[in-house]
C-alpha cells in the first residue's frame, strides 16, 4: 500500500515560501525580494531568512531606482518623466509595505519615500504625454489617433483632468473609431414578430456585447439619422434568409360526445385520455 506523508509535503511548501524572497534577490529582482520578505515578516516577525534577505535587498533596490531616476532625468528620453514616476512609485510601495510590517520595521527602521517629489514628476509626465498626444492627433489619420488616445489617457492618469485632456481623448477616439452603419432588409410579414426580436438582439450585441475592439462603433439606422452620420466607414447589411424559433411539439386532441350521459366528452392529452365534465 502506498503511504503518504503530508507533514513532509507541508514542510516542503513552507521551505519553498521561505526561500522565495531569497531566490528573487539571487535573480536580481530586488523589488520583488523586498516585497516577499516584508510579507513573510508580516506573518512571522521573527523569520530569520526573511530578515537577512530584506536587510540585503532593500538598500540595493533603493540604489537601483535612484540610479535609474538620475539617468532618466539627464536623458533625452521623450517619456522620461513617466518612467521616473514609475521608479518613485516602486520606492513608495516598498515604504508603505515596510511601514505595515512590524517585523520589517525592526530591520529597516527608516524606509525612504519620495512623496515630496512624485507630484512634480507626475505633472511633468502628464505634459510629455499630452504633448506627444497632440502631435499624434495632428497627423489626422486613424492609427495615429489611436496612439493619441492612449497618450492622452496616460496624461489623465498622471494628473486627472490635466488641461483639456478629457476633450482631447474624446476627439482622438472619435477620429480613431471605425464607424459602421447597420442596415436591415425588411422582414417578410410571416416572420415579422420573430424578426423584430432577432433585430433587437443583434443591436443589443452590437452596442453592448461587442468588446473585441473599442475603436469600432455600430450605428442603427435611427442612430445614423439622429447623429447625421453621412459617410460611414463601412455599411453592414443584415438580411433574413430562413430560421426557426424554438422547438415544435405536436399534441393530439380528440373529443367524443354521448347523449343522455353526464360525461360529455374526453380529451386525449399527450397520449392520456382525460374525461371532460
Amino acid at each position: 500500500m502506498r503511504k503518504f506523508y503530508p507533514q513532509i509535503i507541508i514542510l516542503a511548501l513552507i521551505i519553498s515560501a521561505c526561500t522565495s524572497g531569497k531566490k528573487s534577490l539571487e535573480q536580481g529582482n530586488y523589488f520583488d525580494a523586498v516585497i516577499k520578505s516584508v510579507d513573510r515578516l508580516r506573518k512571522n516577525p521573527g523569520h530569520g531568512k526573511s530578515k537577512a534577505t530584506l536587510r540585503k535587498a532593500y538598500p540595493i533596490a533603493i540604489g537601483f531606482y535612484e540610479d535609474r531616476i538620475g539617468n532618466l532625468i539627464k536623458s533625452n528620453d521623450p517619456f522620461k518623466w513617466g518612467k521616473t514616476v514609475g521608479s518613485y512609485e516602486a520606492i513608495n510601495k516598498m515604504y508603505e509595505e515596510i511601514r505595515r510590517s512590524p517585523g520589517a520595521l525592526k530591520v529597516i527602521s527608516s524606509p525612504l519615500n519620495y512623496y515630496d517629489k512624485i507630484e512634480r514628476a507626475k505633472q511633468m509626465a502628464a505634459e510629455e504625454s499630452y504633448s506627444a498626444g497632440v502631435a499624434k492627433l495632428d497627423r489626422n489619420n486613424r492609427n495615429s489617433s489611436k496612439e493619441a488616445y492612449f497618450l492622452f489617457s496616460d496624461a489623465d492618469n498622471f494628473v486627472n483632468g490635466y488641461k483639456d485632456v478629457k476633450d482631447k481623448m474624446s476627439e482622438a477616439r472619435d477620429y480613431a473609431t471605425l464607424k459602421v452603419a447597420v442596415e436591415q432588409i425588411p422582414v417578410p410579414r410571416r416572420y415579422a414578430l420573430s424578426g423584430d426580436f432577432f433585430q433587437e438582439k443583434v443591436e443589443e450585441f452590437l452596442h453592448s456585447g461587442w468588446s473585441a475592439n473599442q475603436f469600432i462603433r455600430f450605428y442603427s439606422q435611427s442612430e445614423a439619422r439622429s447623429e447625421r452620420l453621412q459617410d460611414p466607414d463601412h455599411i453592414l447589411v443584415l438580411a433574413f434568409d430562413d430560421y426557426s424559433v424554438g422547438n415544435t411539439r405536436i399534441r393530439e386532441s380528440t373529443e367524443t360526445f354521448e347523449r343522455d350521459s353526464v360525461r360529455v366528452g374526453e380529451v386525449t392529452v399527450e397520449g392520456k385520455k382525460q374525461p371532460v365534465f
